[in-house]
């Protein structure tokens, strides 16, 4: 059980990792934008959870995978709207 949520929590951590690596690539920012300080956050903070599971193998607390799947699903879910928008477009 403890590899399921292993695995969980680095692929949630993936998922937010490329969302915010693309967010941040495809316009230009401003020092001054807080979306921007966000995004690099949260974008530092996946790849320390995908480091620490790949080289400790530990399972983090219930907490820490409970918000990084909540975190991936929003943002899957943002993703998922933004390619239904262009598609139609």
């Amino acid at each position: 059980m403890k590899t399921v949520f292993l695995w969980l929590n680095m692929i949630s951590a993936g998922v937010i990792f490329v969302h915010c690596v693309c967010r941040l690539s495809v316009r230009r920012w401003n020092w001054r934008q807080p979306e921007l300080w966000a995004h690099a956050v949260l974008c530092g903070g996946s790849v320390g959870v995908i480091g620490h599971g790949l080289a400790q193998g530990g399972v983090a607390h219930p907490a820490e995978i409970i918000i990084n799947c909540g975190t991936a699903a929003y943002f899957l879910s943002q993703t998922w709207r933004l390619m239904l928008l262009m598609r139609f477009k």
